[in-house]
């Protein structure tokens, strides 16, 4: 390991499950009251408001 903070890991799983994992969209986030609650929360210049969960 050529870096101080680098991580490494070892995880056994089937080809098929691989290629699952690969092929898989991203699920899409939904606004709730946590998330805004959460937002809210943040101290930020300029905060734009939350509408969007990347």
């Amino acid at each position: 390991m050529s870096e101080p903070n680098s991580l490494f890991i070892k995880v056994k799983i089937s080809k098929e499950n691989l290629n699952a994992f690969l092929n898989a969209r991203p699920k899409s986030s939904t606004l709730n009251s946590n998330w805004l609650e959460w937002w809210d929360s943040r101290m930020m210049y300029s905060k734009p408001d939350l509408k969007d969960v990347h």
